[in-house]
């Protein structure tokens, strides 16, 4: 600018394609409060923050859709300054949906209702009927779909003496041992793989290549 010259910049929230995140919030997507980095709930929030905080900054509008077996809250998108009143109600009040499956046939609706947005869905997919679900019927193009996978930290640990674990009974409060060999703990895992391809080859099908994460690390 020449000497004396003065400019503004304005900057103004877009309107335009939404972000929509549907994240599972089921029973299945365990927290564990002593021990954040072995918690596939923990992992989710640090997605659904990472994908908020992004799209606030740059002032995109953005929604959010709580599910678990059924639609628990809806966040309908927009943009500004409440990218964050959506974030801080979701750290905040969290509902409580213990003993609740996942069932990716309850978000069709809102899903199609803003299949103009980009939809990134958070969930460990522990739906066993996810092949015969909606999504099995789509094609690639009806959805601009992100699948973001979030597979169990402990997936990754090796147990060679077996494991001794303690199952909490909801109902009593009581403390259930369980034992777990090496070899029954290598099944789990290998049931866990083949469930997982499955659901990938759905999302490939889609042409929605998944994001999977086993780590709340935010660097990775």
């Amino acid at each position: 600018f020449a000497t004396g010259e003065k400019d503004a910049v304005v900057f103004q929230a877009m309107e335009g394609a939404a972000l929509m995140i549907f994240a599972d919030v089921s029973s299945s997507m365990t927290y564990y409060p002593d021990n954040l980095e072995y918690s596939k709930g923990f992992i989710r929030d640090v997605v659904v923050s990472l994908l908020v905080s992004s799209a606030h900054q740059m002032m995109s509008p953005v929604g959010l859709v709580l599910f678990s077996d059924k639609v628990e809250r809806v966040f309908p998108p927009q943009s500004g300054e409440y990218a964050l009143h959506i974030l801080n109600q979701f750290l905040s009040e969290e509902p409580r949906t213990e003993g609740a499956a996942t069932a990716l046939s309850c978000i069709k609706n809102d899903a199609i209702g803003f299949q103009e947005s980009m939809i990134c869905i958070v969930s460990d997919f522990q739906d066993e009927n996810i092949n015969k679900s909606w999504l099995a019927g789509l094609t690639g193009t009806e959805l601009d779909l992100i699948p973001i996978i979030i597979r169990d930290p402990l997936e990754k640990i090796s147990f060679p003496k077996g494991a001794q674990l303690f199952c909490d009974n909801p109902e009593t409060g009581e403390k259930l041992p369980l034992y777990i060999s090496r070899r029954d703990f290598a099944l789990m895992r290998e049931e866990a793989d083949r469930h997982y391809e499955k659901v990938c080859e759905l999302f490939c099908a889609l042409r929605a290549e998944p994001v999977i994460l086993d780590t709340a690390d935010i660097n990775d």
